[in-house]
Formats: C-alpha cells, structure tokens, sequence
C-alpha cells in the first residue's frame, strides 16, 4: 500500500491545483485551460486513484476499463446522442424508435437501456431520474463538435476492433512490418491497407 505521506501530497496537490484552474474559470469565464495546473491535476488525481486501488484492484481496473468503449462505441453506431433533444428529457421507449429511424438498425428496448447506462456509468450521458434520458455536456458535444464526433467513430467503430486483435497479428504474422499485415487484418479478415479498408463504401465490411 502506498505511505500515507503520499496519498497526503496527492490530496495537497489536488487541492492546490484545483483552486488554481477554478480561480481561473472564475475570473475569465472560459473553458478549463491547457496549462500546468491543468495537466499536474489531472497526474495527480490518476496516481491517487491508482494508490487507492492498490495494485491487485489496479489490474483488474485496467480490463474494466477496456470495456468503456463499448457503450459509446453503441451511442456512436445507433445514434443515440442524435436522438435525445438538447434541452429535454426523452423516454428509453422513445430513444428506441428514434434510434431506430435515425439508424436503420433495430436495437430492443432492453438492450438499448443497458447501453445507454453503461455510458452512464462514465457520466454519458446522464439519467436525471429513473426513466428518461437527457444530454451532459459531455453527450452534446457529439452534436455541436462534428470534428469530436468524427474522431469517437473512427476509434469506437472503426479502430476498435482492431485493437483487440494486435496481439492476434503480433502471432499471426510474427515481426512482419507489412502494412497490410496488422491487427486491422485480423479483425476485418482482409489484406487492405487501412486507407484503402477505410476508403471503401460504408457497408462493405
């Protein structure tokens, strides 16, 4: 376990640069900056959730959180945050036939209840009560940030699978630095390259 001296200067750390940022936003009104405060908080608040964990729940931590995607990987592909209004709560029911129509893919309600709180165990988006769905700042911005949206689709939908499959490649093709012999291969079952796997027509696997 780590010295209680140390989870005292990460808590110290964290209580220093937080005021710093927040004092910050207080005066400018801006978004959080990209600054040392910023990036300090940020180490220090991982190395205290670590520590805390210790290092048996650390492992296990580390392959929860390869699941995360999996819901906003969902949230991507059945356009949830296209179907939750920006300003009001929805019924999962509603979610459903929206996603459904703004889709073309039918997901049942059940299923999609448990993708969308799975994502709500990572605060997106979240659910004001039990029942209705609405947007965080987080779920908007894959409306109002086409470029962001973009870029969660291509590692959610389209790289994904091919992360769970580089060790797959290291085995299949050992040494190979072909660039048509890569995790993307194994996962797609193809010999493209990527820009040309991702330059064909949608649909075309």
């Amino acid at each position: 376990m780590p010295s209680a001296n140390r989870l005292i200067l990460l808590s110290n750390i964290i209580s220093e640069k937080t005021k710093v940022i927040t004092d910050f936003l207080a005066s400018k009104g801006l978004e959080p900056p990209s600054f040392d405060a910023r990036l300090e908080l940020i180490a220090a608040t991982e190395e205290l959730h670590i520590l805390s964990l210790g290092p048996r729940d650390h492992i296990k931590n580390i392959c929860w959180v390869a699941l995360d995607p999996l819901s906003l990987q969902g949230v991507c592909t059945f356009k949830v945050a296209e179907a939750v209004p920006l300003t009001s709560q929805i019924p999962y029911e509603e979610v459903t036939k929206k996603c459904h129509e703004l889709s073309g893919i039918y997901v049942p309600l059940y299923n999609m209840r448990r993708i969308i709180r799975h994502a709500i165990t990572n605060h997106f988006p979240p659910e004001p009560e039990l029942g209705p769905v609405a947007h965080n700042r987080a779920s908007r911005l894959l409306l109002e940030d086409e470029t962001l949206n973009a870029w969660v689709e291509l590692f959610t939908v389209d790289k994904w699978p091919g992360f769970r499959n580089a060790i797959a490649a290291m085995k299949k093709w050992p040494g190979s630095e072909e660039s048509n012999r890569t995790r993307i291969n194994v996962a797609y079952g193809n010999d493209l390259r990527w820009f040309d796997h991702i330059s064909r027509p949608v649909g075309s696997g």
